[in-house]
């Protein structure tokens, strides 16, 4: 067994020499695992030392450490404090919600914050046999599925994990609650991975995003794998959608990202988003409106969902090949939105789930260059009054929910 330290607001009384799973309600993992530290009384500090980490838990601190450089400027937090309490009302402000994790062949990160409708989630178990199962939800519309999914006990997840397809487990545990979920937009989009010392395999549904880079000794590493967004925007999957009696897909406004070089030198490092018309607006589904995309949820008490079927999963593996070393990513569009998927060549500079969260976060804080007019409500500026069609949201924008999971498996030595 293994045992799991929970962020609480008296030091934990779990053995810290047990623990390979830490969760912490914070992102400042440094000053919450040093009195767990010093409490195991194999580390003696000096002033601000940091905690060795890797001595007591096995867990790198590239994992958990926010370096300088990645904190959340206050700017920063005033922008999404400002657009929390629009959306939310005086509503308690989300914060990070953040684990850090070890296993067999392996350790990682994950993080994610609510900065829109606080529906994104990350999550980890370990298996047995030191595999581990972690997993990354967007959810859309009302709240009802993403809440059933954090009501999902360890225990459940243990099932879940050892199912030879745990999404589909998940989706026969969505149905067993017998909940109807066919409500307008609401539904999850979800990546869920299983890895261990010989790979990793993961599951997909909708526009999640999951990239792997490989490498090996003083070898820069190198992207062989990038996921395929299961949403309307791929010809296949519309027609499998509009191939449903009755039902259709309409059109609307969207935003996606391009290429942060589309708009020649101006702005180059910050993120360039189109905003434009495309077929690719709403499943419409007789009686709701559904996101477009395959989803868990979009169903009937205890049926199926109508936009999904286990023919639908996408699905992809490897396994570790001696000296190397793999890097896995998988975000939410809060991120996905800032960065096409062209600029994902090169390994992230951020090391661990929160930083790259906390970039997200100051990328739509700050400067955003468009294509289009919004027309969307996400700014209170008109977006294309600076350069005609080329415009800049200089405030920044209302941000999505955003969430990661960065893991490491193998080595290069």
């Amino acid at each position: 067994m293994y045992a799991t330290i929970s962020y609480e607001p008296e030091t934990p009384t779990v053995s810290a020499l047990r623990a390979k799973i830490i969760r912490s309600k914070s992102a400042d993992f440094v000053s919450f695992i040093k009195p767990i530290v010093e409490k195991s009384k194999m580390v003696k500090f000096k002033g601000e030392s940091e905690p060795k980490c890797e001595e007591v838990f096995g867990i790198p601190s590239s994992t958990y450490k926010v370096r300088s450089e990645h904190k959340l400027t206050e700017r920063s937090r005033n922008h999404h404090r400002h657009n929390w309490s629009a959306i939310r009302g005086k509503a308690p402000i989300s914060t990070h919600q953040s684990f850090c994790i070890k296993f067999s062949g392996g350790y990682g990160s994950g993080c994610h914050i609510g900065c829109d409708k606080n529906q994104d989630y990350t999550h980890a178990i370990l298996l047995p046999a030191g595999e581990i199962l972690s997993i990354l939800c967007d959810g859309h519309g009302d709240d009802t599925v993403i809440d059933l999914i954090r009501s999902i006990s360890e225990e459940e997840w243990q099932v879940i994990g050892k199912a030879e397809n745990p999404m589909i487990a998940m989706e026969k545990w969505i149905q067993g609650a017998n909940v109807e979920t066919l409500t307008p937009g609401s539904g999850v989009c979800a990546i869920i991975l299983r890895a261990n010392k010989n790979g990793a395999k993961y599951w997909s549904v909708g526009d999640c995003s999951a990239f792997i880079w490989k490498s090996t000794k003083d070898k820069t590493p190198i992207l062989v794998h990038q996921s395929q967004h299961h949403s309307a925007e791929d010809p296949l999957e519309r027609l499998r959608l509009t191939s449903r009696p009755g039902a259709g897909i309409t059109q609307e406004r969207c935003m996606k990202p391009t290429p942060r070089t589309s708009i020649g030198l101006i702005g180059k490092n910050r993120p360039h988003i189109c905003f434009d018309i495309d077929n690719i607006g709403q499943f419409d589904y007789g009686r709701v409106l559904l996101q477009p995309t395959r989803s868990c949820g979009h169903t009937m008490p205890g049926k199926e969902s109508v936009t999904g079927g286990p023919e639908s999963i996408k699905e992809w593996g490897f396994t570790i090949e001696p000296g190397t070393e793999y890097k896995i990513l998988m975000y939410s569009d809060g991120i996905g939105d800032l960065v096409h998927p062209s600029e994902r060549e090169n390994l992230p500079i951020e090391q661990n789930a929160i930083e790259l969260v906390n970039k997200a976060m100051s990328e739509w804080a700050g400067p955003i260059f468009v294509k289009g007019p919004c027309r969307m409500g996400g700014c209170n500026l008109s977006a294309c009054s600076e350069g005609g069609d080329h415009g800049k949201i200089s405030g920044g924008m209302a941000a999505d929910d955003i969430s990661a999971i960065m893991l490491t498996l193998g080595k290069t030595s």
